[in-house]
Formats: C-alpha cells, structure tokens, sequence
C-alpha cells in the first residue's frame, strides 16, 4: 500500500483558527475486512489525528491520483 499518516497532512496544511473541524472516519466492513473483528479495537474509529489513521493513495498496486 502506498500513502502516509493523516496527521502529516493536517500539519502540513496547518488549519487556521477559524477551522472548527476535520471529519474523519475510518472504514467498518467486517465482511471485507476480517481483521475488524477484533473486539480489543473499537471500530469505526474518529481520531484524525492518531498515527494509525492513515491516507491510502495507493492499494493493491493501483495509484490514486
């Protein structure tokens, strides 16, 4: 896979004060993603700013542009 951490990108861009928001939520497809199944992560998750949310620009071979 090919992307980076959201955070950077939020930093980045540094948002000014007049920003009262960033949406972000993550992926829940359990049938799809058998990994989410696992009750010690609760899915979806919100945080934009965690080091686990990544931006994907790039899966399975594919770049997104």
């Amino acid at each position: 896979p090919a992307g980076f951490e959201l955070n950077k990108l939020l930093n980045a861009v540094e948002p000014t004060s007049d920003a009262r928001f960033v949406r972000f939520v993550s992926a829940h497809l359990p049938d799809q993603m058998p990994g989410l199944k696992d009750p010690g992560f609760a899915w979806p998750y919100f945080e934009a700013m965690n080091r686990l949310t990544l931006l994907a620009t790039g899966v399975y071979a594919h770049l997104y542009t």
